[in-house]
């Protein structure tokens, strides 16, 4: 008997109402909790990986920005919605306690009925009468990892003594066409970013396709035929760029 009526308090809103406080966890008196701001506290490194792809033409790219230490402020309201929310609670348990009542003849059915109705009776006066409240709290934590596909500032591919600007959609800012003859024509090609730079040497495949692709001359004529183009996108080797974001100051 000892153990249903423990288990009958425990589970009980007005229960979880009082352990909110000590515990710090307003979710427990249905409060509505919103992340009102973050800051960092300590700088991140970003990794972009970056690859020429010919199928169609485009660099493509993938930043990665691993979890670092935050400081996130919360804001803590009870209110309207809240209120509406505990008391909806309150009233589930006192349907809950007149079952655990009169569904059992034990007694430690009734006792267990009368605790959780006292229970729900706690947690309808809380959603009752407490005061609406507002407050601000800050917690330090982790921030969660970062995956994205776009290619950041400074990006560029490199033809010769052309450069051509890469775009956050990896697209070439720029005439395509011009890298493809050049690619095509066998000047030195390379991905280049923050003084780290990466040579591509096209072969075959990648040539037919930029020569599919923006219908220029084939110096080689192995591409003549449509028919040879291989429909795979190349990729070179990665560049891997390592960026640090410092974070704001204090």
């Amino acid at each position: 008997m000892r153990s249903v009526i423990v288990a009958a308090l425990a589970s009980g809103c007005g229960t979880s109402i009082l352990l909110s406080y000590p515990t710090h966890e307003p979710f427990l008196r249905a409060n509505s909790e919103y992340a009102v701001s973050t800051r960092p506290l300590e700088d991140r490194t970003q990794t972009t990986v970056a690859r020429i792809q010919t199928g169609p033409l485009r660099v493509a790219c993938e930043t990665t920005t691993p979890g670092s230490k935050v400081e996130v402020t919360y804001l803590d309201t009870f209110g309207g919605l809240g209120r509406v929310l505990c008391g909806f609670m309150a009233l589930s348990e006192g349907a809950i306690a007149a079952g655990l009542a009169f569904g059992g003849s034990d007694t430690s059915s009734r006792v267990s009925g009368a605790i959780v109705g006292a229970d729900a009776v706690g947690a309808l006066a809380y959603a009752i009468f407490a005061h609406s409240s507002s407050s601000l709290r800050t917690e330090i934590g982790k921030s969660m990892p970062e995956t994205s596909h776009t290619c950041g500032d400074g990006l560029v591919v490199r033809a010769g003594d052309q450069t051509w600007p890469v775009k956050s959609d990896g697209s070439l800012d720029g005439d395509g066409s011009a890298f493809a003859a050049a690619a095509v024509g066998g000047q030195p090609i390379s991905i280049a970013s923050a003084g780290l730079q990466v040579a591509w040497s096209p072969d075959a495949n990648d040539r037919c396709a930029l020569v599919a692709q923006f219908g220029i001359d084939d110096p080689s004529g192995t591409c003549a035929q449509p028919a040879e183009v291989a429909p795979a996108p190349r990729v070179v080797v990665p560049i891997e760029i390592r960026i640090r974001l410092p974070h704001p100051p204090r």
